[in-house]
């Protein structure tokens, strides 16, 4: 899996609500009922592991996968809680769960389901990564970056068609500072340490699949659309991390096989050639590819306070009370 999957497999959130009651001329804010997620591997909450059920071991369900919150490995890529988990606390719901799940299987039950697998793209020819590992140059890939934006619309329009009334479009991670593609590339920014081109290519997502979102507002103005940045509270805490309280390195993954960025594919996190940092809540990134549960947070306050959510207009749409905005304070 590679952080520009998740660039051609956005992390798209459904919220289902109860119509407002009203209390004389004051409605009450809308109360959500449940959250569907469509993604990748930075939302995925165990589809992937469910599916390889019987397969040689996964490193997702090894410790110190999960260790940090859950105590176990769930499946989810990280040490612990991921950005859908922070909102789903933040709105008073319980965790998404895998699709795959039994569980998940009821959607009568309320709650939602979780979509999202390891290694999710939005093209069947697997979008960047698969270009440039096939030895498209970057120029080569970015004439991709449309034909993959109107396959996010066509899936978000969708959605919108079956019913569904909000709607949180997220944009992808700066590919360019991560462990994983540091180990394998040059040509670094000297102010960031991060690659400058994988970098470009993923703003140059971002800015279509924002203006794309933006016309389907227009097209769709009853249901709530909104676009989550990921790239900019990412990079914030890759230029100045010290800031939000990250000590170590931000470009070194806590857990992983050694090397300058402690990415190794042949030993990677939860496979027996690879060690884990003592404090996960210092690093920004955990395995060389996904972040910790720490940056995690910080990503997902980003959103649900506007920060890092567009239109940013009450508090980046999803929150609708001071008195929400003081539970998912209290969550994050």
């Amino acid at each position: 899996m590679n952080p520009l999957l998740t660039a051609a497999a956005a992390v798209v959130l459904c919220f289902l609500l109860h119509g407002a009651a009203a209390s004389g001329d004051r409605p009450f804010p809308p109360r959500f009922t449940s959250i569907f997620s469509f993604g990748s591997s930075y939302s995925d909450t165990g589809n992937f592991v469910l599916q390889s059920a019987g397969l040689p071991s996964i490193p997702f369900n090894h410790s110190p996968y999960g260790d940090t919150f859950f105590r176990r490995p769930t499946g989810r890529p990280s040490d612990g809680r991921l950005p859908i988990d922070f909102i789903a606390e933040a709105l008073g719901l319980p965790l998404v769960p895998p699709f795959l799940a039994k569980e998940a299987n009821d959607f009568g039950g309320g709650g939602g389901a979780n979509f999202a697998i390891v290694g999710g793209t939005a093209l069947d020819v697997g979008d960047y990564r698969y270009l440039l590992s096939g030895g498209k140059s970057l120029e080569q890939a970015k004439s991709f970056v449309p034909e993959v934006v109107r396959a996010i619309c066509r899936g978000v329009e969708r959605l919108v068609e079956e019913g569904a009334r909000y709607v949180v479009v997220t944009g992808t991670l700066p590919a360019g500072c991560m462990p994983m593609e540091l180990t394998k590339y040059a040509a670094y920014d000297r102010r960031t340490g991060c690659l400058r081109r994988l970098n470009g290519l993923a703003q140059y997502h971002n800015w279509v699949l924002r203006e794309a979102v933006e016309r389907m507002r227009g097209k769709y103005p009853t249901t709530k659309l909104v676009y989550a940045d990921f790239y900019k509270p990412v990079a914030s805490l890759v230029r100045r991390p010290a800031k939000f309280g990250f000590t170590q390195q931000p470009l070194k993954a806590c857990c992983g096989g050694g090397g300058p960025y402690n990415y190794n594919p042949g030993a990677a996190c939860g496979s027996p050639g690879a060690s884990t940092c003592g404090d996960p809540s210092a690093y920004v990134n955990w395995d060389g590819i996904h972040l910790t549960e720490a940056a995690y947070k910080y990503v997902a306050g980003g959103w649900l306070n506007g920060v890092y959510a567009y239109p940013s207009e009450d508090h980046g749409q999803i929150l609708h009370s001071r008195a929400l905005l003081r539970s998912c304070n209290k969550a994050l």
